[in-house]
């Protein structure tokens, strides 16, 4: 322990005599450390740590799906599904569903729109959560008349109650109907997107019963001993039954079934990837930093041969000199992790401010021990890859010629190491580079993507109209109709509005709907082929205010109100796939039975197609019905389309439309730009540190070459001071050093290349129109390293053909 410390006195007094040298180790390694460790706080918070419900390892996430839509099994349930699955597996100890919505809550501190889970009893239980006070709700609440209670979140409970102990008892206001708060949930309960309050799912309501009405979430919590293939083979039971009993609504030939999958692969799934691959592009810039750092450490190393030969010569061990020079290495490292745990806790902070919405488990990264530790893992390690084979190449000096020649003489294996790694550092660079690239190429290809609408000069904004206990009444109908035309009516008055409609669901914004159709003519193509569409209502003036262009026929008109014909308008998509041979217009479509028989409608017009869920996903056969004839609509998006900045009329469209009723909250409020960016979200992130760590590499790569060859000159001053006095001119001398510098930076890039081909293969499902082995983005990164690379030779060359031969030739 005595020679240890003492070696770490003499590594510190080493470092504090070449501050210079100490400096520019540490902040390169703080760089990779401390990136390593921000990347792993988000890796480790969103898959690898437990979801924060008691074994959660035994919760799994059901799904319906089929084969025929695209072979995704990743849909909600209709509560009949539900309840045959409850009542059919064997592997479930318990079962709970849920489903989000929103609604105007009133009644407290002040009016707000908040955010509502509708469940049923079980959820909690299956959860393994129980309210911090208060109770769960009742089985019997789920029946009409009884269904008026609530569970708050701690946070509305602190919010609209102050977190007041006589809030249990009192009764919200949602919709104007009053719920009585029954329990508050724990301050530390994440269960999905946060939301404000739950309410229990009012199963005997008749809607319920319908069994294609899809929108449940189901969860399981397993049995004891139970396994992913029992809880398969149960659900795959249920499936053949409900194939059995409704063919109609689930034909065999479909593919219908359910999927399980563990609720932590379910929910972190479509992030799993690209989170992986920024983990391994930061270890990349880790490993060039050591690289770097090794460089540096052997650069140091040279002149002190002859002393350690001396040592040598006096007795000292290898055992000695090896423990002596790691000593100074782990310093460097230790000295680094500090710096890197700073800029690893600032980078996380970073992350998370940068994360899209869509990122899961958001709120759970943060900086902790786990973080702690690993830095402190990473620091040691690094500590030891880029000292260890320094300090071993040093300590096996070549004794006699240390002693004849002196420092220089000793230093060709030092070269020739130092040239391996900076072919190391090239190499992983160009294949950092080289996913990046692809990555920036698929990003733009994704962004000149045309959505099938206009972009710019657009706000939309969301208004729910409360419905009494949900029960739409005729009633209800007359006043949302009357509601969103007087809305639309005021809007369009503003100045500046060009143009305002309204629709149930707008593009890009994650949410969407489809029914079954019956097609007049259409003759299916087996018992399977059921046709289906996308499902949308729409106001007069929608088409305009998105930019939606018309193909043929016509849009909807004022004029298709309820006392009209029906119409509808579909896309091209729609007429393509169900009309294939023939004109759309003039034939007849109806929405599939569900709970009564809905009459013909008549296609009117054919308009564009729109990307309605994702701008790398095709376009879907959609159809849109007139808001006046669906009238059950309580809750439209507004899109105002405007001459000038969207968003600086924000406050007069807040204006326009409390004069038409100011208990109404606006929520959402964003322009068309900003969705689409939202859309975009999680690519852009990982776009953006990959891009990150890309520069970081190649600034990395090209300092490393720069110390390579100014070391090499320095080595060959004498050489080179031989041949300019012999007659080579500052021409010859300068390809002689850029044809070494080069030639390391080509073999690093030839086998980059080979790294790269291999690896953006693992890429493919991230990229948009770019092939993983796209020889555009090769051929561009590969020129361009190069190019640095050709810099960072030339200014040591340059500095060669200064030599002048007289000194040169006085050189030691």
């Amino acid at each position: 322990m005595q020679q240890l410390i003492q070696d770490l006195r003499f590594a510190i007094r080493g470092l504090v005599k070449r501050p210079g040298f100490a400096l520019i180790a540490i902040v390169t390694l703080a760089l990779g450390i401390g990136a390593n460790s921000a990347i792993f706080s988000v890796v480790d918070s969103v898959l690898f740590r437990s979801l924060p419900l008691p074994d959660s390892q035994s919760l799994y996430a059901v799904h319906t799906g089929a084969v025929k839509f695209n072979n995704r099994f990743d849909g909600p349930f209709s509560y009949p599904e539900y309840q045959d699955v409850v009542a059919q597996t064997h592997s479930f100890q318990s079962i709970g569903s849920w489903v989000d919505g929103d609604a105007n809550l009133s009644g407290a501190t002040r009016p707000e729109r908040v955010t509502v889970r509708v469940v049923l009893p079980s959820l909690l239980p299956t959860l393994g959560v129980q309210p911090v006070r208060g109770r769960n709700f009742a089985p019997e609440e789920t029946t009409k008349g009884r269904d008026h209670v609530a569970l708050i979140t701690y946070g509305l409970w602190q919010r609209q109650f102050g977190g007041g102990d006589d809030a249990m008892g009192k009764s919200l206001r949602l919709d104007n109907v009053d719920y009585q708060i029954i329990g508050i949930l724990p301050h530390d309960f994440q269960f999905e997107a946060p939301v404000d309050l739950w309410i229990p799912l009012t199963t005997t309501d008749p809607g319920l019963q319908v069994r294609n009405s899809h929108f449940l979430r189901v969860i399981g919590r397993l049995r004891p001993g139970a396994t992913a293939a029992s809880v398969a083979a149960d659900l795959n039971a249920v499936a053949k039954y409900e194939s059995d009993n409704f063919p109609d609504m689930f034909p065999p030939t479909a593919g219908f079934g359910f999927r399980a999958r563990p609720y932590l692969e379910d929910i972190v799934g479509d992030v799993r990837l690209p989170l992986y691959v920024l983990f391994g592009a930061v270890g990349f810039v880790l490993l060039i930093a050591c690289g770097n750092v090794a460089n540096l450490l052997l650069a140091k190393a040279a002149p002190r041969q002859r002393e350690i030969a001396i040592r040598t010569a006096l007795g000292a061990r290898g055992i000695h000199l090896l423990r002596q020079l790691l000593a100074e290495s782990l310093v460097l490292a230790f000295v680094a992790g500090g710096l890197g745990i700073l800029l690893a806790a600032w980078g996380t902070a970073a992350l998370v401010a940068l994360s899209p919405d869509s990122l899961p488990r958001a709120r759970e990264i943060g900086f902790d021990w786990r973080v702690l530790a690993f830095t402190g893992a990473i620091a040691i390690a690094t500590g030891i890859v880029f000292g260890l084979v320094p300090a071993i190449w040093s300590s096996r000096s070549n004794l006699v010629g240390a002693l004849k020649e002196g420092s220089r003489g000793a230093t060709a294996g030092h070269g020739r190491l130092r040239k391996a790694l900076v072919v190391a550092e090239v190499a992983l660079s160009l294949m950092l580079l080289v996913g990046a690239g692809l990555m920036l190429r698929s990003f733009s290809r994704l962004r000149d993507v045309n959505p099938g609408f206009r972009t710019d000069h657009a706000l939309t904004l969301r208004i729910s109209l409360p419905v009494p206990d949900g029960q739409i009444s005729a009633a209800d109908e007359d006043r949302f109709v009357n509601f969103f035309d007087r809305a639309l009516a005021r809007l369009r008055e503003l100045p500046g509005v060009t143009a305002a409609g309204a629709t149930n669901m707008i593009p890009l914004d994650g949410n969407g709907t489809d029914r079954l159709i019956d097609v007049e003519g259409y003759v299916p193509r087996d018992a399977a082929d059921k046709p289906d569409a996308q499902n949308r209502q729409a106001t007069p003036g929608w088409f305009a205010a998105m930019g939606i262009p018309l193909m043929r026929g016509r849009i909807i008109e004022p004029t298709d109100d309820g006392r009209s014909a029906r119409v509808v308008v579909v896309n091209e998509t729609f007429a393509k796939q169900f009309f294939p041979d023939g004109e759309a217009i003039g034939k007849r479509i109806r929405l599939g039975k569900l709970t009564n028989e809905f009459p013909w409608a008549t296609i009117v017009g054919i308009v564009g197609d729109v990307r309605g869920f994702a701008l790398d996903e095709p376009p879907l056969p959609t159809m849109y019905w007139p808001v006046a004839q669906i009238r059950a609509t309580p809750a439209l998006a507004i899109v105002v389309r405007t001459q000038g900045d969207p968003a600086a009329l924000s406050s007069a469209v807040r204006g326009a439309l409390a004069e038409i009723d100011s208990t109404q909250p606006i929520y959402d409020m964003q322009t068309l730009d900003q969705l689409v960016a939202k859309s975009l979200g999680q690519r852009r992130f990982t776009l953006t540190l990959m891009l990150l760590f890309g520069v970081i590499a190649l600034v990395l790569s090209a300092v490393g070459i720069y110390g390579v060859m100014a070391f090499a000159v320095s080595q060959r001053t004498q050489e080179i001071g031989i041949r300019m006095a012999l007659g080579a001119s500052a021409l010859d001398v300068l390809k002689l050093v850029l044809r070494n510098g080069m030639f390391l930076a080509v073999i690093g890039a030839v086998i980059g290349l080979a790294g790269a081909f291999a690896i953006t293969r693992f890429m493919s499902s991230l990229l948009f129109g770019v092939s993983p082995t796209d020889v555009v983005t090769f051929g561009l990164v590969t020129a361009g390293l190069l190019l640095v690379a050709l810099v960072a030779c030339y200014l040591p060359a340059r500095r060669a053909t200064k030599v002048d031969p007289l000194i040169a030739l006085r050189y030691e």
